[in-house]
């Protein structure tokens, strides 16, 4: 897997962390702890 392939790779996961985190608590079994975290890895995973 080429460099460029990687980096679009984490990007991808990156954007699906932070569309998972961006939706919120839309009913009571989503823990706030899950969505904090979700932010988290779109922030570590983009940069």
């Amino acid at each position: 897997m080429k460099n460029r392939e990687i980096i679009l790779d984490w990007l991808k996961r990156a954007r699906s962390n932070l569309e998972r985190a961006k939706i919120g608590k839309v009913s009571q079994g989503i823990l706030y702890e899950d969505l904090c975290f979700d932010a988290q890895q779109a922030v570590e995973k983009s940069l």
